[in-house]
């Protein structure tokens, strides 16, 4: 019970900031709010207890205390939070280099685009199963009525 005495000030700290929560118990309150945090770390109820001190929970009505299940889901969505922060980090693994491609290919794949019949077979028989080959095969009338 040592984390009720050390999340009861921080909710006592909420509690006074709203005005509207002066005329209840602050003893008995302290007690349900205690008991819908329990469980959760002392950081992530001084988390959800500052969001709703300072006006930045979502929907929230800040002329009144947050309820003690709203301010249990707040402090179990910045507990969650809290994980997430400490989860250690996957990093991203270097790629492998690059494979490089052989000069030797170049140079015919080269001569081949400046129409050197030779090398272009050279590179038929280095890769058979490539489809430009196929087209390379038609007469230029056959290339224009496939577009």
């Amino acid at each position: 019970m040592q984390r009720e005495t050390s999340s009861a000030p921080i909710i006592a700290a909420m509690l006074s900031g709203f005005p509207a929560s002066g005329a209840i118990d602050v003893d008995l309150q302290i007690r349900a709010y205690l008991m819908a945090v329990e469980g959760i770390a002392q950081e992530a109820i001084a988390r959800a207890a500052r969001l709703f001190i300072t006006g930045q929970v979502k929907d929230h009505n800040r002329d009144f205390a947050p309820s003690c299940a709203a301010f249990a889901e707040q402090c179990r969505y910045q507990q969650a939070s809290i994980d997430a922060e400490r989860r250690p980090r996957i990093e991203k693994q270097p790629e492998p280099p690059a494979k490089l491609v052989d000069p030797r290919k170049l140079k015919l794949l080269n001569a081949a685009l400046q129409g050197d019949i030779s090398a272009t077979e050279e590179l038929k028989r280095m890769f058979p199963d490539l489809p430009v080959w196929q087209m390379a095969d038609l007469p230029a009338s056959k290339l224009m009525e496939s577009e």
